[in-house]
């Protein structure tokens, strides 16, 4: 290792990330702003041209920054097949998410919908991070999960979509053979894709579900039971749509 390489003391100089820190705290309020009132105001004022242009531009913009992450690391010399590889879950729907906010696919934002609120959310308030601001790697790693989040919503509020009672079981399925195919991918390069070898070093919820293997058979029930209260909002309005118009068509 060329100690250097400018990129290479780039990435190895930083300030200690602290958990609920000052950053955090700023980053997930300015966070929580942005997800709320961009939607809302592209709701509102824009034409469904420039909607779609805004999505196209979150979409983009979280790619953009994953690419980044990895360039960087190429050039410092500390690209990891084992680490840098799009397969942590978050870093997956990265890449795919331009599916769901550009060519507005119902099947991927069913699916993606439970992976965000119920991972990425999680990940956003508890990060699996190392780097604190100003450094690349914390505005890389809120821009690509703060960002799933807006897409999500976006796609919600801007394209009216909405998962259905189905979609809990596809991206239950969906979760389990991504699970799957990452654990070959782990056994294969000796990595911990996916946390399915061991929990994150950071705290986070997985420990409260003990150790290995036990996190992760517990995970699963845990993992159903988000999907159905995270779609339990859309039963409640379905429910009260039908019902509201069954009484509409009584007179």
């Amino acid at each position: 290792m060329n100690n250097n390489n400018p990129f290479y003391q780039y990435i190895n100089s930083h300030l200690t990330f602290t958990l609920f820190g000052t950053s955090h705290l700023i980053v997930l309020i300015m966070s929580l702003l942005i997800c709320v009132f961009l939607p809302l105001y592209a709701k509102k004022y824009c034409s469904p041209e420039v909607q779609l242009s805004i999505g196209k531009a979150i979409g983009w913009i979280v790619i953009i920054s994953w690419i980044g992450s990895v360039l960087l690391e190429i050039a410092a010399g500390t690209f990891d097949i084992k680490i840098h590889l799009p397969l942590q879950l978050c870093y997956f729907c990265n890449i795919i998410i331009l599916s769901v906010v550009q060519h507005r696919s119902f099947k991927w934002f069913e699916v993606m919908y439970f992976w965000v609120f119920a991972g990425t959310l999680q990940a956003t308030i508890t990060p699996d991070l190392s780097h604190n601001f100003p450094h690349f790697g914390f505005f890389r790693y809120f821009i690509g999960h703060t960002g799933l989040v807006l897409a999500i919503v976006y796609a919600i509020v801007v394209y009216g979509m909405r998962p259905n009672k189905h979609s809990i079981w596809k991206a239950f399925l969906a979760t389990n053979v991504y699970l799957f195919a990452v654990s070959g991918v782990n056994y294969v390069l000796d990595s911990n894709y996916f946390y399915t070898c061991a929990k994150p070093e950071k705290a986070s919820l997985l420990d409260a579900l003990g150790e290995w293997p036990w996190y992760i058979v517990r995970g699963e029930f845990l993992m159903l039971l988000f999907y159905v209260i995270l779609f339990l909002p859309f039963a409640f309005s379905r429910n009260k749509e039908s019902a509201l118009t069954n009484s509409k068509s009584i007179f």
